[in-house]
């Protein structure tokens, strides 16, 4: 392999010139790399390859930068790999922290990544107000997509259509009107609806809620009248959930789950995906290392594993990993060797420590976690002891995201129900299944925590993590109450409940998108 030559390079420069396009001089290095590793010596190929890439990476740009040549790269490298008939790792692992920050073309309605942004822990009120405009903009635009908001270009009377208000528009229009807007009690006990630019006090008195948990920072569809002051609400619900491929036709080559997969790879993954028609992830919740039922149960559950000859393709472990008799002290000084004993035990089966891949997400109340969303890893100094045992060790946040093959997973370890219910507008019947209205309202909002930030703060450079937007395959809610499996919107959503007091666990079987619940 060579680089390019000095002739090569004008050759180059011409060839985009005579296509319109401005190559800058800080992509040449790059360019250069993507020749000598990709295309030396065929340089024509390379030249040929190159411009048909770039239409596809540039989003209509004529200068192709530095930024852009990594773009590139990165494109041409899929497409090597998949000549040579090579496929990505079958498991990709996003944290929270490495999420890509989306930002929202107003001109093509599509969402791209923002390059420049650098979020940070410590933020300004700017930041803040953003956090809430881009959680607004999100769902206005999901609603907007929804064809019953595609009003006709003629101003011919549609009944099956509706038209959204502003709210600063109410009190200049009669009539019964629909409204985008936050949920929220700006007075103590008094809720009113806020969009973007104004607010109003609502009476909900008489409403008619759809099936959901409303709570105080969620966005609603509230239908009524203005009377004197107040918008009198009829109907209020959240905004409908998006199909997934509608999603991700409008996030472009945003995807929160790393980078966009091509048709072409998909496809290979699909194919991989049904060889490995075996494959499993578990999914454990409250694993209390300092209980000997925990250990023990852990134990039966590998041993079962290897009677039947398969080793789990993951294993997702989530805390709080010590059980709430212990102190905090107790827990930081406890935990690296709790770790090491859970690893003493997995070594004994040595398939599972070596093949499978284990995932750490940390609990609300384990150490060194602070009180905020997204919640950090792990300190690596925890799993020191367990590392020695077994091979293949990630420690993530909560929450974090899986790619499994095609298959994408969102798991997050929060007691959310009860959070939820405290918050809400409405109180729901104890005849109702309360999770499954909880499934419902985070796949509605498109957003793993919809409250005030006074209950559950939220670091709001890094909001962006906790969205669902698309809606994932799979949506693991660990939480505090009994199991629970719901289908929504082609979501499976799934509670394993608690490891420590029952040995109760999830299992996904990705070939046939199969959740079930199980118990050791």
């Amino acid at each position: 392999m060579r680089a390019l030559s000095g002739l090569e390079r004008k050759q180059l420069l011409r060839s985009a010139r005579q296509r319109g396009v401005v190559i800058q001089a800080e992509a040449l290095s790059v360019l250069t790399e993507i020749y000598s590793t990709l295309f030396s010596p065929n340089f024509g190929k390379f030249v040929e390859t190159l411009f048909e890439y770039f239409q596809e990476v540039s989003d209509g740009s004529d200068i192709l930068t530095e930024e852009t040549s990594h773009k590139l790269f990165a494109s041409l490298l899929r497409m090597s790999k998949r000549e040579a008939g090579e496929i990505e790792s079958r498991l990709t692992l996003i944290d929270a922290f490495q999420v890509p920050v989306p930002l929202f073309n107003r001109s093509s309605k599509a969402y791209g990544i923002d390059e420049n942004a650098k979020p940070t822990l410590l933020s300004g009120p700017e930041e803040k107000i953003g956090m809430f405009r881009k959680r607004f903009e999100l769902l206005l635009q999901r609603t907007l997509r929804d064809e019953r908001f595609h009003l006709p270009e003629t101003h011919d009377f549609v009944d099956t259509k509706v038209r959204l208000t502003e709210i600063e528009s109410l009190h200049t229009q009669s009539g019964r009107k629909t409204v985008l807007g936050f949920l929220t009690q700006l007075e103590e006990g008094t809720w009113f609806l806020e969009d973007l630019r104004s607010s109003i006090q609502i009476s909900i008195k008489n409403a008619q809620f759809t099936p959901g948990i409303h709570t105080d920072g969620s966005i609603v569809l509230a239908q009524g009248e203005v009377v004197g002051s107040l918008f009198v609400v009829d109907t209020l619900g959240s905004p409908s959930a998006e199909k997934r491929l509608d999603s991700l036709a409008a996030i472009s080559r945003c995807d929160l789950f790393g980078p966009a997969l091509e048709d072409a790879d998909r496809k290979l993954l699909a194919e991989k995906e049904t060889e490995d028609g075996e494959a499993m992830i578990l999914f454990l919740a409250d694993v209390w290392l300092d209980t000997k039922q925990v250990l023990g149960g852990f134990k039966r559950l590998l041993q079962g594993f290897q009677e039947s000859k398969i080793a789990p393709a993951v294993i997702v472990l989530m805390g709080d990993f010590s059980s709430p008799q212990l102190s905090a002290t107790e827990q930081a000084v406890n935990l690296q060797s709790n770790f090491g004993a859970l690893g003493n035990i997995i070594a004994d089966y040595k398939e599972i420590s070596e093949q499978t891949e284990f995932v750490i997400v940390p609990g609300p109340n384990d150490p060194g976690c602070m009180g905020v969303l997204p919640r950090e890893s792990l300190a690596p100094f925890f799993v020191e002891e367990f590392r020695k045992y077994v091979k293949n060790v990630h420690l993530m946040s909560s929450p974090c995201r899986l790619r499994y093959y095609t298959q994408e997973i969102v798991v997050f370890r929060e007691d959310l129900l009860q959070k939820m219910m405290r918050h809400s507008a409405t109180r729901l019947t104890s005849e109702e299944d309360h999770t499954e209205h909880l499934v419902k309202s985070i796949v509605d909002q498109a957003h793993l925590c919809p409250l005030p930030l006074t209950s559950r703060p939220v670091l709001w450079e890094h909001d962006h993590a906790l969205w669902l937007f698309p809606t994932p395959d799979v949506l693991v809610l660990a939480c505090n109450q009994s199991p629970f499996v719901w289908s929504y919107n082609n979501c499976q959503a799934a509670n394993p409940s608690r490891f420590g007091e029952n040995c109760t666990f999830t299992v996904y079987l990705p070939s046939s998108k199969i959740v079930q619940h199980s118990s050791c």
